[in-house]
């Protein structure tokens, strides 16, 4: 099956297995940016205007509201990653001490620095361990107390490719009168993302990774019951509430910090405190978001996980250690395996498979580590076969 692979240039130089780290955007998308930018040199002042922004950014939010199920009110963009969203998300609930969050041991670095700042404030943080690269959901429920005020967790682990059932845990914390703030970044773009059948009440995720984008922009989405019980915590122009177009208000010569303002709300935006967004990023990412939608999650889901099984079977016949679960339900675009019992032996495959112009990651936490590859849409049995001729050459 062919989706569209003379797109990504990757492929003319590389086996690439690395979507994980960093997509490789597809030509439309590049040429998109290219003819923007030729655009602006001739007029920069239409083609930065808000009008013209605001026309790309409402297509953005149209294309990604039907790739994560949800109304494009649900959606707003937090500066250029991941970790704006998560920051708010977890700010907004205004956890006081003795508050308690709970957090998981596989979970990427950015919840390091949250659990590091929500601590200094007393805040208890508890940090749920795995076994074998997958977590008991009785853990889980034995850290909750009725003090818990959140689950902060990636819906997809970026270790082994994980994929937690968020539904269920929506609702053990919503049981508890809590939150569920989900890091969705190695999720969305390569599997379905229903938000509104997830019970979800925040998702964070960056568009460099499966979603294609050229330039990475931060999106989060923010669940009806979010934004009917809570606040922003952060004020700035983009979310005030000013009862006209940002034209008419630039020529307001009434306007003052002496008006009763308002923040937006009962919509995403509101909690969209930033600045100006970069028109090009919204540009390239418009484009693979448009390419996404018309081959459809459905088919790009079945594609990887036909790629995902195709791999498992060979690293079975290699006697390889796979360190994904490999449980049905819990399987995505990730995964992780060994060929040798020393992590050092498996890291030193990593770099050696780049003689090979084969592109994979070396990556670890919490007791588990080794080879991560990572399969889209766009790659093929052949870089499957690539792979695994490389690292039977490369053991001897």
């Amino acid at each position: 099956m062919n989706l569209f692979r003379e797109e990504f240039e990757v492929f003319k130089k590389f086996t690439y297995l690395n979507w994980a780290s960093i997509g490789d955007p597809p030509t439309r998308s590049i040429e998109e940016v290219n003819n923007y930018l030729e655009n602006l040199k001739i007029n920069p002042d239409e083609f930065s205007s808000s009008i013209f922004s605001d026309g790309v950014l409402n297509s953005v939010k149209e294309n990604l509201s039907k790739i994560i199920l949800c109304d494009r009110n649900n959606v707003t963009i937090l500066g250029t990653s991941t970790t704006p969203g998560l920051q708010t998300a977890v700010e907004s609930l205004d956890l006081k001490k003795s508050d308690e969050v709970i957090v998981f041991d596989l979970d990427f670095p950015t919840v390091y620095a949250e659990a590091l700042k929500l601590k200094e404030s007393g805040v208890v943080v508890k940090t749920v361990k795995n076994k074998k690269g997958d977590y008991d959901y009785d853990d889980i429920i034995s850290n909750i107390s009725k003090k818990t005020r959140a689950i902060l967790v990636s819906s997809v682990m970026w270790i082994n490719g994980l994929r937690l059932d968020i539904k269920e845990l929506s609702k053990i914390i919503h049981e508890n009168e809590g939150y569920l703030i989900a890091d969705a970044i190695q999720h969305i773009g390569s599997l379905d993302f229903d938000s509104y059948g997830l019970g979800i009440d925040f998702a964070a995720f960056g568009t460099q990774k499966w979603l294609l984008s050229p330039y990475s922009l931060g999106i989060l989405y923010i669940s009806n019951r979010v934004m009917e019980s809570l606040k922003p915590p952060h004020y700035g122009y983009l979310n005030l509430d000013v009862k006209m177009s940002w034209d008419e208000f630039w020529e307001s010569y009434e306007k003052s910090p002496e008006m009763n303002f308002d923040y937006k709300k009962g919509i995403a935006d509101s909690f969209n405190f930033g600045g100006f967004i970069p028109v090009p990023s919204l540009i390239g990412l418009n484009e693979s978001l448009k390419l996404i939608n018309y081959l459809g999650i459905e088919k790009i889901r079945e594609h990887i996980l036909n790629l995902r099984k195709i791999l498992i079977e060979e690293l079975n016949e290699l006697n390889a250690e796979i360190l994904s679960p490999l449980d049905k339900g819990k399987e995505s675009g990730i995964i992780t395996f060994k060929v040798y019992s020393k992590i050092k032996n498996n890291y030193e495959i990593v770099n050696k498979l780049r003689k090979f112009s084969v592109k994979v990651s070396a990556r670890g936490a919490a007791g588990i580590g080794g080879i991560r590859v990572s399969v889209h849409f766009p790659n093929e049995e052949e870089d499957i076969k690539k792979l695994i001729y490389s690292i039977k050459d490369l053991k001897g």
